[in-house]
């Protein structure tokens, strides 16, 4: 059985984040970059919000966690999110 590794992505990683996305969605990379609100994502990508799953040193999913505001009414509180979640066909339903 291989090592199964949960990490930060690192910088050099963003392609192989966007090929995983294609092979997950099944969408092509112009699609996925038109629709990403991160049009540049090389700029604006926080790795420290990006967490990898690795087994046998290959990325098998992603997820990202986002900074947001909740606002009701007159108050407001700091809340997070949860998106940008992809994992490939073959490491899916393992926990």
């Amino acid at each position: 059985m291989s090592q199964i590794i949960s990490r930060n992505m690192e910088l050099s990683e963003l392609e192989i984040i966007l090929s995983l996305k294609e092979k997950c969605f099944g969408l092509s990379r112009a699609h996925l970059l038109a629709r990403s609100s991160l049009k540049n994502h090389k700029e604006h990508c926080v790795p420290e919000d990006v967490f990898v799953i690795e087994a046998s040193r290959q990325i098998d999913s992603m997820v990202a966690l986002t900074d947001m505001r909740f606002c009701a009414g007159d108050s407001e509180a700091p809340i997070g999110g949860i998106g940008g979640v992809a994992t490939l066909p073959r490491a899916r339903g393992q926990g």
